[in-house]
Order: structure tokens, then C-alpha cells, then sequence
């Protein structure tokens, strides 16, 4: 017996339509949004510590959060921004840190996170786990709209 699945391509990854995820894929797209546009002020700002979509990504993805919150969105922000801070200083040297990058985030950047975060939309939404988002770098592929199983 063959079944129609429709999918559906956000930057270049693919979900299936109309799932119980939709709110964390369209979660996940908005923080990609704001992760991009970090990306793009950052680099205006400091070309000498140019960074990427991707390396954002990848630190948003692992960042350690802490137990009982119930939007985990601001606290990797705030991971983020700690990581741009440390990517500005002069002493910073590509090969010295990994994707766990062990930094010590406090109230004070969360709370300056969530401001960062008020009109984006996702301060609204609650999500809990990092694991429920889309945001690691999945590589494009071409399918067709749809496929039989």
C-alpha cells in the first residue's frame, strides 16, 4: 500500500506538514531568523571577529540549560551573546574552544536576553527542551514535493 507524504523545506530542512511540531518548527525558524541577523550585526560591528549562521547554531544547540525552565530560548541567547563577547576579545584564537564551550552565563545576561527577545515573538511561545527545536545545520537536499512510502 502506498501513502502520500507531503513535506515541507524551512532553510533547507525538511519537515513533515500539518505534525504536532509545528510549533517548534516554527520556533525554530524564527530563532534562526534573529540567530542570522545576530550574525549580521555582529559582523558590521566587529569585522576582525567575523562569525557565522553556523557557528551560532551550534553554540545556540549546545548550550547547558539549566533544570526547571520553562523557556529555554532566552538562556541560549544569552549563551550566544557571552560567546560574541568572547569571540570579540583580541585573545581569542579559532582553535581554542570546542562546541561545549563550558561558558558561565548569569540572571543579569538572561534578563538582557529576554529584552533582546521581546519583539521577536519568541519570548510567547514555551519551549522547554532544546531537543524539541530544529536548529542544527542540516544540509540541503533536493526532493520532490512529495513521495510515496
Amino acid at each position: 500500500m502506498l501513502l502520500r507524504l507531503e513535506i515541507e523545506q524551512i532553510e533547507g530542512m525538511v519537515f513533515p506538514k500539518d505534525t504536532d511540531d509545528e510549533l517548534f518548527i516554527k520556533s525554530s525558524d524564527l530563532i534562526i531568523k534573529h540567530l542570522k541577523n545576530k550574525v549580521s550585526s555582529h559582523n558590521k560591528l566587529h569585522p576582525q571577529a567575523r562569525t557565522n549562521i553556523n557557528q551560532l547554531k551550534e553554540v545556540f544547540s549546545n548550550t547547558p540549560i539549566d533544570e526547571d525552565v520553562e523557556n529555554v530560548v532566552p538562556q541560549a541567547i544569552a549563551y550566544v551573546n557571552e560567546y560574541l563577547k568572547i569571540k570579540r576579545n583580541k585573545n581569542f584564537e579559532k582553535g581554542s574552544y570546542d562546541t561545549k564551550l563550558n561558558l558561565i552565563i548569569n540572571d543579569n545576561q538572561i534578563i538582557a536576553a529576554r529584552k533582546e527577545l521581546e519583539d521577536t515573538g519568541l519570548l510567547d511561545i514555551q519551549v522547554n527542551s532544546l531537543d524539541n527545536l530544529y536548529i542544527e545545520n542540516y544540509e540541503k537536499n533536493s526532493l520532490s514535493e512529495w513521495f510515496d512510502v
